[in-house]
């Protein structure tokens, strides 16, 4: 048996791995004898979807030897509670949201619970920066590059139906460092490797990410872009005793 401990403050319900050498036809059940949905990751572990712990309670789950197979048995895909992936057109889905990632890295998300789609989501972008350890400054004469339209490779390392992750891995061309008078951009180029790792579970309506950069340049701002079509000409960020209004774009200065 396996007891699973909540210390939260709160009911948990969802994912939990399992990090053991299991047989083949084992099967996990609740108190109760029902079976719970199970999925062998790519480490070997074993991913097991917990019914409701009780806030700094406890749940115990039962390994058993399955002697039917398979304990999704009949077709999972019609199953709600588990994820739909089509590893052909990059694409996972599960109750609440479906994601699609482009060619070039880029996610397309659906809100399926609030008919919402969000377009060219995790892009990188890359621009000059002449400023300190502190403080972003442009330098006068930037130059801005994206991953838009550049090719990355996608791979599956998990394909559902409990958990399914993703990398995408791009090679951004950027310059090396800024121009000896920091007005500009050098002209010699470089790559700047970066991987990102896409998850998503079953029973969640998040997804993760997971990004790891080779840092191979200087004098540069590298930044992920969320659009998200909210048309405003303010922002409202809280600090420790108010929340600060501000506008979107850089005010006209004279320095």
């Amino acid at each position: 048996r396996w007891v699973m401990v909540n210390t939260a403050l709160k009911p948990y319900s969802g994912m939990v791995e399992i990090q053991a050498a299991l047989p083949a036809r084992a099967c996990f059940v609740d108190g109760s004898g029902a079976k719970l949905a199970t999925q062998t990751t790519a480490s070997g572990a074993c991913l097991v979807s917990l019914p409701m712990v009780p806030a700094l309670g406890y749940q115990t789950v039962y390994e058993l030897e399955n002697p039917e197979g398979d304990v999704l048995a009949g077709n999972p895909a019609a199953r709600d509670d588990l994820l739909r992936v089509d590893s052909a057109k990059n694409t996972i889905e599960n109750a609440w949201i479906k994601v699609a990632v482009g060619p070039d890295g880029a996610l397309n998300l659906i809100d399926k619970v609030n008919k919402v789609t969000y377009s060219n989501l995790a892009i990188f972008e890359d621009g000059g920066d002449a400023g300190d350890t502190y403080n972003t400054s442009y330098p006068r004469h930037d130059l801005v590059l994206t991953s838009r339209g550049q090719k990355a490779e996608i791979r599956f390392l998990e394909a559902g139906p409990l958990r399914a992750r993703l990398v995408i891995k791009q090679h951004l061309r950027i310059p090396r460092e800024l121009a000896p008078d920091r007005t500009t951009r050098s002209s010699e180029t470089i790559i700047l490797p970066i991987h990102t790792t896409v998850t998503v579970e079953a029973n969640s309506a998040l997804v993760k990410f997971h990004t790891a950069v080779s840092n191979t340049a200087r004098d540069h701002r590298l930044r992920v872009l969320f659009p998200t079509g909210i048309q405003t000409t303010v922002s409202h960020a809280e600090t420790q005793f108010d929340v600060v209004t501000r506008p979107i774009s850089p005010q006209r200065y004279d320095d």
